[in-house]
């Protein structure tokens, strides 16, 4: 019994819509592409991937080289149906950030001052920046050179990868200043260190009225 459908679904069926995959190909294209807004393990795309084909949404074609053996996937016109319905929909949410290091860090305050494990938090969330930053910079440089997969593609491909880059950029600004913010406990009494707290909210919030105060003023 197919189970019921998750945004992953469309995610694949998005792929599938491009051209045929095998499983391995896909997988390995959700994670050069789509983990950068919809991070999800292997494992849970070779479960989608039987789920679209007992459903009819795809279908499997068995190819063997030798004594390899390659399953691929495709499309069906139900499965394209299904993509083009939910397409249509527009999306429940815009933006749901999903980050085990920054949970860890609002976790951590339950032993009071923990520097160790907002460290290694902060440690995690750079790792990822960093990585997210130089695959941003190989895959922008294949669509500049018109060498990338999907180079005709690019016109829409542009957003996602702006957004990836974006935000990859902002993640490692972020990281930065928390690590200069927690260099200061080692050497700070506790009411410098909430001082310097009560400044970082202050500044946040003068960013944030620069912000607000031009959508305000256009709305009278």
């Amino acid at each position: 019994m197919a189970g019921r459908p998750n945004d992953t679904t469309y995610a694949i069926l998005g792929l599938l819509a491009m051209r045929d995959w095998s499983a391995y190909e896909l997988t390995k294209e959700m994670q050069r592409s789509v983990r950068y807004f919809w991070p999800r393990a292997e494992s849970a795309v070779y479960v989608e991937l039987k789920k679209l084909r007992d459903s009819g949404h795809a279908k499997t074609r068995v190819e063997h080289n030798g004594k390899r053996r390659t399953t691929t996937y495709s499309i069906t016109g139900k499965g394209r149906t299904k993509l083009q319905r939910w397409l249509d929909r527009g999306p429940r949410r815009g933006v749901l950030l999903e980050s085990e290091g920054m949970l860890r860090i609002f976790s951590s305050a339950a032993f009071g001052p923990n520097p160790e494990s907002v460290a290694l938090g902060i440690e995690a969330m750079r790792a990822d920046a960093d990585e997210s930053i130089e695959k941003a910079f190989q895959v922008g440089g294949e669509y500049i050179d018109g060498e990338a997969p999907f180079q005709h593609q690019i016109r829409w491909r542009v957003f996602t990868h702006v957004f990836a880059a974006r935000y990859s950029m902002m993640l490692r600004a972020y990281c930065e200043w928390a690590e200069t913010e927690l260099s200061r406990w080692d050497s700070a009494d506790e009411e410098t260190v909430r001082k310097n707290a009560i400044a970082a909210f202050r500044e946040t919030r003068e960013q944030l009225d620069k912000l607000v105060q031009p959508a305000e003023g256009a709305a009278d």
